[in-house]
């Protein structure tokens, strides 16, 4: 039995496996500079220069010594950027290796997020001949990334009517209000507090709107908006005079206003002749607010009698202001109703009555409750005289004694008046 030595045995393998290794091509690296967490981001709109050179591996062994794109057929590398990249140039043709035939690409998007950039090498000819090229050390990852948000949310408060149509800053219409919050930053992050859309069509006082907006820039503050509205005008009454009162003389009448929100600016204007003897009716209109309403709707009716008396014409004692006549003593009454100038008032009627009274010699004193209705003498009745005042005439009582003597009078534009006088009947 023949025995082959261990050595003999192992010798064959070794050959095989070098054999092996022969055969397997080393080829030429394509590579690339990018810094990891610099130079491969950039934010959106940003840009980066990445630069490529190949490194032979100088081993010769994947059909061809040396540097393959040196021996004639230059080597082209394609960049292979997606959708969203821009790669300037897209190719770079290479005829040298090593760092010192490096050549720039400039990366550019503005497309957030993660890209995959490949390369991929042309070198004509047949493979065995003109070697071969590994990219996997060009590739890399482009990252865009949208900037830090230190700004925080920007709010714009949207009023329609967009300023007061009224005064003082009131609105006197229907107000809308609503919020524009701009975060261009990072508008996912946006949290706001308030910011209501209002719309305000009843009348109120100030009241307050407010709205505040966070987002990962940080927080905008609180924004405010003050709304008042008043639509309603004022209301107004007439002051100075009550309803119904007869009056010897033209009464001082105003206009009082009232307004329950933005307050009065003006009390209006009292309407009609409010001097002239006669029926009156007076009204207020046009009074104003702060808020710049208008009062176009009069306020209720007064009415009352102006009856200034221009004095009976006959004989008054000096100081008691008493008429001394005789028993059955006929004398002609005369009086006037004027408010000072020529405004004599016209009567559509008069008449006479008297009552017993103490009042001539006491002025605690008192009339009586018997009423007689005197009787005209020659019953000529009421008579106007030329200059525009009025007579009657009466005959005294035939018993003597202190008589309240009134005239009752009917004006002739509505209304009617009374004045007495005391007549003291003495023989």
């Amino acid at each position: 039995m023949n025995t082959i030595p261990r050595m003999s045995r192992v010798m064959p393998l070794l050959v095989i496996f070098v054999l092996l290794m022969s055969s397997v091509a080393v080829a030429d690296n394509v590579q690339n500079d990018v810094v990891v967490g610099d130079t491969d981001t950039i934010t959106p709109g940003g840009s980066t220069t990445v630069h490529y050179h190949i490194s032979a591996t100088g081993q010769g062994n994947d059909g061809q010594s040396g540097c393959n794109a040196a021996d004639g057929s230059a080597a082209t590398v394609t960049i292979n950027a997606p959708a969203g990249v821009t790669a300037t140039p897209s190719s770079l043709v290479f005829t040298a290796c090593g760092t010192a035939a490096k050549q720039s690409v400039l990366f550019s998007s503005s497309a957030v997020g993660n890209h995959l950039i490949t390369v991929s090498v042309a070198d004509p000819g047949s493979t065995s001949t003109y070697g071969t090229y590994t990219t996997n050390q060009a590739s890399f990852t482009l990252k865009v990334q949208a900037p830090a948000d230190t700004t925080p949310p920007q709010i714009t408060p949207v009023l329609d009517p967009a300023a007061p149509d009224g005064s003082n800053g009131w609105y006197r219409s229907d107000v809308s209000l609503s919020w524009t919050v701009t975060e261009p930053e990072t508008p996912a992050s946006v949290v706001k507090t308030g910011c209501a859309a209002v719309s305000v069509t009843a009348d109120q006082a100030a009241t307050s709107y407010s709205c505040q907006a966070t987002s990962s820039g940080g927080a905008s503050g609180v924004h405010t908006v003050s709304i008042k509205r008043d639509a309603t005008p004022p209301t107004s009454q007439v002051t100075g005079v009550t309803d119904g009162a007869i009056l010897p003389v033209p009464p001082t009448v105003g206009c009082q206003a009232a307004d329950s929100l933005s307050g009065v600016a003006t009390h209006g204007t009292p309407s009609g002749d409010t001097t002239t003897p006669g029926l009156k009716t007076v009204t207020c209109n046009g009074a104003t607010d702060m808020a710049g309403n208008t009062q176009t709707t009069a306020s209720s009716a007064v009415s009352y009698t102006l009856a200034p008396i221009g004095g009976f014409n006959a004989n008054f004692d000096s100081t008691t202001n008493v008429l001394r006549v005789k028993p059955n003593q006929a004398i002609p009454l005369r009086w006037a109703f004027s408010d000072g100038t020529t405004n004599h008032a016209l009567l559509s009627a008069a008449s006479l009555s008297s009552v017993s009274s103490t009042r001539c010699t006491s002025a605690a004193g008192t009339d009586g409750t018997e009423v007689a209705t005197e009787i005209a003498a020659g019953a000529s009745g009421l008579q106007l005289l030329p200059d525009d005042a009025y007579q009657m005439n009466w005959k005294a009582t035939s018993t003597t004694g202190c008589r309240a003597l009134t005239v009752h009078m009917t004006f002739a534009a509505g209304g009617a008046a009374s004045r007495t006088i005391l007549v003291n009947i003495v023989k």
